[in-house]
């Protein structure tokens, strides 16, 4: 959603992989997360996006098999509530909410 997502990762030597979204709600899913590990995949980071939450049961569950972080970019879900009332955020190894201005 923005060049700082990747150039964090840049900042880390590591290679970010961009994966395809769901047409409908333009986030991710966990078919397309899992279709993109590799032996090198470490972190996965998942972009809530205008107040649609990526499948965080899913994708969390995936990591967790595979021994994967899973940060989450919630900049553009600031107070998103995902199923059952949690909060975006809290679900991965870290939230992330930031603004660039």
């Amino acid at each position: 959603t923005w060049v700082a997502c990747a150039t964090a990762v840049l900042q880390v030597n590591a290679e970010p992989v961009f994966v395809d979204v769901d047409p409908d709600t333009l986030v991710m899913t966990a078919a397309t997360f899992e279709a993109a590990i590799t032996p090198r995949t470490a972190c996965v980071m998942p972009v809530h996006w205008h107040g649609q939450m990526v499948d965080m049961d899913a994708i969390v569950d995936i990591a967790r098999r595979r021994g994967i972080r899973v940060l989450e970019d919630c900049a553009q879900a600031p107070g998103g509530l995902y199923r059952g009332g949690r909060h975006v955020g809290t679900m991965g190894d870290a939230g992330i909410f930031s603004l660039h201005n």
